[in-house]
């Protein structure tokens, strides 16, 4: 009775503990609360949340999911000049548009790409973006993260139960179930 109680115990440990990970992997990559909170807490100058907000705001703008403001150099919306037919007025309308780009600081899109289609960036791709190092490439990964959130979780709740031996037995169950989680969330509508 008492091996079976164990058995049952580190499974019920390993199955919660990959709950709780993909949960925040799910809450991560896959919602918008980070940048709230960050807002919530004043985490937002530090973690570069106004920056991040200003280029989605363009995005969305350049592609016609916002009100456009005028554009400097023709005094056109930017959207306006994308439903002329023709090609030359496609050419003319494109290079408008990347002047546009050019003066806001982002790349010039290269020819047959249509603005309209540009999804606005994630966080995550913005800081892949603008500060790619070693950690944002990190937390970027839902895998990598998930290795690392894996480690902890086996430790704490294991340990609350057995000993260290189980805890790091118990890590790689908890990691393949902590993904097998997410992305059976990620693929729920």
């Amino acid at each position: 009775m008492n091996i079976e109680n164990s058995l049952i115990d580190l499974l019920v440990t390993v199955i919660l503990s990959g709950m709780a990970g993909a949960a925040i992997l799910f809450v991560w990559f896959d919602t918008h609360a980070w940048i709230e909170y960050a807002k919530l807490f004043r985490l937002a100058k530090w973690l570069k949340v106004a920056e991040f907000e200003k280029e989605r705001q363009t995005v969305l703008e350049l592609n016609g999911a916002l009100p456009v403001k005028s554009c400097s150099s023709c005094q056109n919306k930017m959207t306006e000049p994308m439903l002329v037919a023709g090609r030359e007025n496609y050419r003319a309308a494109m290079a408008r548009h990347n002047e546009q780009r050019k003066q806001l600081g982002m790349p010039p899109l290269p020819e047959g790409i249509d603005p309209a289609r540009i999804q606005p960036p994630s966080y995550l791709q913005y800081l892949n973006r603008r500060h790619g190092c070693f950690l944002v490439r990190l937390v970027s990964c839902p895998i990598c993260l998930g290795f690392w959130l894996a480690v902890p979780l086996a430790l704490v709740w294991m340990t609350l139960g057995g000993s260290w031996l189980s805890s790091l037995a118990g890590f790689l169950p908890v990691f393949f179930c902590e993904l097998a989680f997410y992305f059976f969330l990620k693929k729920l509508p």
